[in-house]
């Protein structure tokens, strides 16, 4: 993350602390909060960002049981102390964290990892003082008394959770204007973050287009880089969910070795926490890729998939391959409805939304986030259209040049599907794919693809 872009982030979203949280009751509403204060300013930089995706279990407030407030409350107080544990030898650590298997441990664990610069998914922040985040904990863990030290940590640690850091209905124009503008810019807000989704056993999450739509924008090409929380086992102390392990019966002989293998990762991250004599800090267990791994989709169906964003993933290809079909593939003027497209997809997916406009600002919200470059421009202006004006978005899409659409049908297969796969993964099979991608780029770079709204 650059230092322009946290400068960025504090001046356009709403962003407190875990030290804030830890004094909460529950979650409060973004107009009761009167204390600016309250919010990250640029100077207070954390170390790491969390954006907290959940169910709401309420139309009027999120978390009315405060179950919610009170999981990620006790994730947050066990940052610091993963933390103080990957700094001592083996016998204090354990004193502090004993299991490493213990739902919200193993998260926290994660979370310390990243804030100290280690793993692909660690912030990459820069030195924005004289010293980088991993030097400033090693001082400081070694300085401090543990009670200040935990104090520091919880106030580095920031979260933006949708109730208390966006105008909630009813807004007044100012608080509509803003709501609008978080709107538009959301996603450049969870390319930065590390998403944590609020979970408990046999939720409805996966099926929740919010919760789909905001972890598939945070994993960008990794689901291990989204964490996962056990509202219920993490309250109760309780070890993380192990799923059943597959059978070759159920998946192919190279699944069941590829599960085998991820499942051995993580009980050796395990084993090193609980064995290894020396302290940890200059390489740390790295046990939640591994659990995800080998909780992965290939051996999981989609309705007991961890990997919730599959969903999200299917809405891109289906719809993109659609508009392949009807506008680049086709040698007449077509006329689209995108939000009856969007509407249908996300029924035939089991996708469900509260309000159903949220179904078009979400769909299209994935789809300028999606794979295919050219298709980008085209669903970022139909979103910006959207959020405008709310209203149905209409299209008369004209045809592509002869030329382009000869490249499309010289190619075997020729269908929509093989053309948003081609495209969407930037490679072709063969020297003639590769040759037909690069050739349909550049003439739909020299003449963009045209487009009407009526």
């Amino acid at each position: 993350m650059k230092e322009f872009c946290w400068k960025t982030l504090c001046e356009e979203f709403y962003i407190f602390s875990a030290s804030t949280l830890s004094c909460l009751e529950k979650f409060e509403r973004f107009q009761t909060i009167d204390d600016d204060s309250t919010w990250l300013q640029h100077r207070d930089r954390p170390f790491v960002l969390l954006f907290i995706s959940h169910r709401w279990d309420s139309s009027e407030h999120p978390d009315p049981s405060l179950f919610q407030i009170k999981a990620l409350q006790t994730l947050t107080r066990q940052i610091p102390v993963a933390i103080r544990a990957l700094f001592a030898g083996r016998e204090n650590r354990l004193a502090l964290a004993p299991d490493l298997k213990i739902e919200g441990m193993l998260q926290a664990e994660e979370i310390a990892r990243r804030m100290m610069g280690y793993g692909p998914f660690s912030d990459e922040l820069p030195i924005w003082k004289d010293i980088s985040p991993r030097q400033e904990i090693e001082n400081n863990v070694r300085t401090l008394d543990p009670q200040s030290f935990d104090q520091w940590v919880l106030e580095r640690i920031g979260l933006w959770v949708d109730y208390s850091s966006v105008p909630q209905p009813p807004r007044n124009t100012a608080d509509q204007i803003l709501f609008d503008r978080t709107l538009s810019r959301l996603d450049q807000l969870l390319s930065f973050v590390t998403v944590l989704g609020l979970r408990r056993d046999g939720d409805d999450y996966s099926n929740r287009a919010w919760c789909v739509s905001e972890i598939l924008l945070g994993a960008k090409k990794s689901f291990s880089k989204s964490l996962y929380l056990n509202i219920d086992r993490v309250i109760a102390s309780l070890p993380v969910t192990m799923l059943r392990e597959p059978t070759t019966s159920d998946v192919p002989s190279i699944l069941q070795e590829g599960y085998d293998q991820d499942y051995q990762v993580f009980q050796d991250s395990v084993m090193r926490w609980e064995n290894e004599d020396h302290p940890l800090n200059n390489t740390p267990p790295d046990a939640w890729s591994a659990y995800r791994s080998f909780q992965g989709s290939a051996t999981q169906r989609m309705d007991s998939d961890p990997n919730p964003g599959r969903r999200g993933v299917d809405l891109i290809r289906n719809i993109s391959t659609d508009i392949i079909r009807q506008w680049w593939m086709s040698e007449t003027i077509t006329t689209i409805d995108l939000n009856r497209m969007l509407e249908q997809k996300f029924e035939q997916l089991d996708l469900f939304t509260t309000d159903t406009s949220d179904q078009t600002y979400l769909g299209l919200l994935l789809l300028k986030n999606g794979w295919i470059e050219e298709l980008k421009p085209f669903f970022d202006e139909c979103l910006q259209k959207f959020l405008e004006h709310r209203a149905p978005i209409k299209l008369e899409l004209q045809p592509l040049q002869p030329s382009v659409r000869n490249i499309f049908k010289s190619i075997r297969p020729n269908s929509p599907d093989a053309w948003s796969s081609r495209l969407s993964y930037q490679r072709g099979h063969s020297p003639d794919e590769k040759a037909a991608i690069e050739a349909i780029r550049h003439e739909l770079d020299e003449t963009p693809p045209a487009w009407t709204f009526i």
